[in-house]
């Protein structure tokens, strides 16, 4: 059956749903952090989940903090140096986050990076809700998974994707639309290049 895309479904504009940051105290007494410097910890530290990991890149911090990549890293490499940030892994995963690095919130309880969970928010917490129903009844209008997701791609890479209704259809029956919005949102922001296909929500 073809899809057939209601001419009235229209992008929204893009919409940053950060609204607060939460950062180490005693950057507020740190008299060797510069202005640019703190900047960039504002900024990793708005992509931190609760224990501290993130995964912004380079690119991704350069364009939120007007500067220029190799700036970036700089910056980088002395807030590690000062304690702020540690590398929890040097592994890249193309097409899906960065290095991951942890905001260290309190010096004297560094986290042991073998022993860090290096798994982002929609791996880790925001695995799909299992129907109570029948695996086969849907918790969501396909339609609707696939405007959210088209919302999300566009707004994050400028790409519209393909309508894949046999992958959308067993994504119904997993999540319901708040969910999938969420588990969209999140694992989006940690990619540095466009999945595959909406399949990557799908667990097995």
């Amino acid at each position: 059956m073809e899809f057939i895309e209601p001419d009235s479904l229209k992008p929204e504009p893009h919409k940053d749903g950060r609204h607060f940051v939460v950062l180490p105290y005693r950057v507020l007494k740190d008299t060797n952090m510069s202005i640019q410097r703190l900047r960039v910890l504002i900024a990793v530290c708005s992509y931190a989940r609760r224990d501290g990991m993130a995964w912004p890149g380079v690119k991704r911090l350069a364009a939120d903090c007007g500067l220029n990549p190799a700036t970036i890293s700089h910056h980088l490499t002395k807030l590690t140096q000062q304690g702020y940030l540690q590398t929890v892994s040097d592994k890249y995963w193309p097409g899906d986050r960065a290095k991951a690095r942890q905001v260290i919130y309190d010096p004297a309880q560094i986290p042991d990076p073998d022993k860090v969970s290096i798994e982002t928010e929609s791996e880790q917490s925001l695995a799909p809700i299992e129907s109570k129903q029948s695996i086969a009844e849907p918790l969501a209008d396909v339609t609707s998974l696939f405007v959210v997701w088209r919302k999300h791609m566009q707004e994050r890479f400028a790409i519209t994707p393909p309508f894949e209704e046999a992958l959308y259809r067993r994504l119904s029956t997993r999540y319901t639309v708040e969910r999938f919005e969420e588990a969209a949102r999140v694992f989006l922001s940690a990619s540095t290049a466009p999945p595959p296909s909406v399949g990557v929500l799908l667990r097995s």
